[in-house]
C-alpha cells in the first residue's frame, strides 16, 4: 500500500480528521458529551471489545475506550474496505494492537492515544506509528521530569519560568510517548533514555533522527500540539 487514500476514511459523529503528514493520517476523536454518544459506540464493538469495556472499574475511562475503539474500527472499515465484523485485534508482547481482517494481519499500522476530553488516532499504510496526546493539567512536575527527561532537557526546563516550563514539559513528554508507542515497548522502557531530538528542544515542529537501539532506522518526529493540548507524532521512515 502506499499513500492512505482518504476518500476510503469516514468521519463520524465524534471523530474528524486532525491533520495529515507525509503517509500519516491522524483524526481527533471528541471524548466530550460522553454519555450521550455511548450507546452508538457499544454498538461497534465486538465480544472481545465489550468484554474489555466491562472490566474498567470506573465509568470515564471505560467510556473513553469505548469512543476511541468505535472511532477505529470505522476508520480502518472505510480504509480497508471490510466489514466491522470481520475486523479484529490483537496485541504485540508489550500491548501494542495490531488488526485483523477475518483472521489475517493487515497491512496498516495504526497508533491510538486520549487524554481526559482528546483523542487521537494516527494512521500509516506502512512504518512504525505511534501518538500521544496529553491535556496540560498540573501533575508531580518536579518528581516527573527528574524521571523522565534526560540531563539536556532537565537543563532546558530549568532555564524556564513556570507556566512556560510545564508547557515545554508536556512538549518533550508527548513527544518521548509517541517515539516509544511507535517502538511499542511503552510503560517497560525508561523515558529518560529517549531524548527529544535538539531541533525540537530549540523550537522546531518536526525532526528527523534516529533513535539509539532501534537499528538502522530513520524516524521523524512531530509535535503537533494546539492550544487545547500537547500531542506529537512519530513514525519510521522507509
Amino acid at each position: 500500500m502506499g499513500r492512505l487514500d482518504l476518500s476510503n476514511i469516514v468521519e463520524g459523529p465524534w471523530w474528524r480528521f486532525f491533520l495529515t503528514t507525509g503517509e500519516v493520517a491522524v483524526l481527533h476523536v471528541d471524548l466530550a458529551r460522553q454519555s450521550a454518544r455511548l450507546p452508538d459506540a457499544l454498538g461497534w464493538l465486538d465480544e472481545k471489545d465489550s468484554s474489555r469495556y466491562h472490566r474498567f472499574l470506573y465509568p470515564e475511562p471505560a467510556c473513553r475506550f469505548a469512543l476511541c475503539r468505535s472511532a477505529v474500527r470505522a476508520t480502518l472499515c472505510g480504509y480497508l474496505g471490510c466489514d466491522n465484523r470481520d475486523l479484529s485485534f490483537e496485541i504485540s508482547r508489550f500491548e501494542k494492537p495490531f488488526a485483523l481482517v477475518a483472521g489475517e494481519v493487515v497491512p496498516v499500522e495504526f497508533s491510538v492515544s486520549h487524554s481526559v476530553a482528546h483523542g487521537l488516532i494516527a494512521l500509516a499504510p506502512r512504518g512504525r506509528v505511534g501518538v500521544d496526546v496529553e491535556e496540560r493539567r498540573l501533575r508531580r512536575l518536579s518528581e516527573l521530569i527528574e524521571i523522565a527527561m534526560s540531563p539536556d532537557e532537565r537543563a532546558c526546563l530549568e532555564e524556564l519560568g513556570e507556566a512556560e516550563r510545564q508547557r515545554q514539559f508536556f512538549r518533550f513528554w508527548t513527544l518521548k510517548e509517541a517515539i516509544l508507542k511507535a517502538l511499542g515497548v511503552g510503560l517497560y522502557f525508561d523515558m529518560s533514555r529517549v531524548e527529544v531530538p535538539a531541533a525540537l528542544r530549540n523550537g522546531d515542529s518536526v525532526a528527523e533522527f534516529r533513535f539509539q537501539g532501534s537499528g538502522n532506522v530513520n524516524w521523524e518526529l512531530a509535535d503537533i500540539s494546539t492550544r487545547e493540548f500537547a500531542a506529537a507524532l512519530a513514525h519510521e521512515k522507509s
